[in-house]
């Protein structure tokens, strides 16, 4: 069923729903209307609309895509940005602003997490003011947090602390922190580029409340292992790069937390849980490896 709230949208432009939630919606361009199941991408801790951009083309090739910046992100200007305030807010966005039923998501880094809460709170059915989480493709998360994951994590919010220079620290140890050392090194002029594109689309006090609220509670309700648990979507497909240092320390610890990751799946008995460590990239595969979209649509189209 084709919901006419989403195609109210205007067409690539930015939208902020009642839900204090920021959406892009990129139609399907080669059916009209898309029979495909509506795709939604949720990006990490700094990732804005924008950030999709080398993305949405291909991936709205056969179905809708809507790009999401969750509360905190962006220039958003809300004051509860706890993941339980992220979940409800988006389901609040899609199903009752959009009046879609039924998605597919894609999430990265932090992304991933609400991407997980998501779907573990929408259920198999859905559900009343919850829109049903069909496919879940996540990038950059582990079961669980580290003590180096949590120092990062404690790092980000000191650096924030500091209202002058506070964003732009914090968006340089955002980026060293992304990507694999050979795209680092490959990429150094570039880099200031990089921080720079984080502090002009985003806000401290934004980036501040969302790490300290929705990062502060590792193992709640809306965990990453309690979700997985008792996820509702049909199947998820995990992807870690070989040397993501925000996940674990080392290669051999990131094929121990992608093992972790499916054997969570597994323990509620509910979706499909698979995953691939690609060797030699970092955190954020949908910027460095070219295969992410192409890995994306073969799920999908499964």
């Amino acid at each position: 069923m084709i919901s006419t709230a989403l195609y109210a949208l205007k067409a690539n432009t930015p939208t902020i729903l009642r839900s204090n939630v920021n959406v892009c919606l990129y139609p399907c361009w080669s059916n009209t209307p898309s029979s495909c199941t509506p795709l939604v991408l949720l990006g990490g801790t700094a990732s804005v609309i924008d950030s999709w951009q080398a993305h949405v083309k291909p991936l709205s090739r056969e179905r809708d895509v809507l790009c999401v910046e969750g509360l905190g992100q962006g220039k958003s200007t809300a004051l509860d940005c706890s993941m339980t305030s992220q979940v409800s807010a988006i389901h609040s966005a899609l199903h009752e602003d959009l009046g879609v039923r039924e998605v597919d998501v894609a999430g990265v880094s932090f992304g991933g997490r609400v991407g997980v809460a998501l779907a573990r709170d929408g259920g198999s059915g859905g559900g009343r003011g919850r829109t049903r989480v069909r496919k879940l493709h996540v990038t950059g998360i582990g079961a669980k947090r580290d003590e180096q994951a949590v120092s990062r994590i404690e790092r980000w919010r000191e650096l924030l602390s500091d209202k002058e220079k506070g964003l732009e620290m914090c968006a340089w140890d955002l980026v060293k922190s992304s990507y694999s050392k050979g795209f680092l090194k490959k990429n150094e002029k570039k880099l200031g580029k990089f921080v720079e594109f984080v502090v002009n689309k985003n806000t401290r006090e934004g980036l501040e409340r969302l790490i300290g609220q929705s990062h502060a509670a590792i193992d709640d309700a809306l965990g990453v292992r309690e979700s997985l648990r008792l996820t509702g979507a049909r199947e998820i497909r995990f992807l870690l790069g070989s040397e993501d240092v925000v996940v674990a320390k080392d290669a051999k610890g990131v094929k121990v937390a992608m093992d972790e990751l499916i054997d969570e799946v597994g323990e509620g008995g509910g979706g499909r849980g698979e995953g691939m460590v690609v060797e030699g990239y970092g955190h954020v595969l949908n910027m460095e490896w070219g295969g992410w979209s192409r890995d994306l649509e073969d799920f999908l189209k499964r």
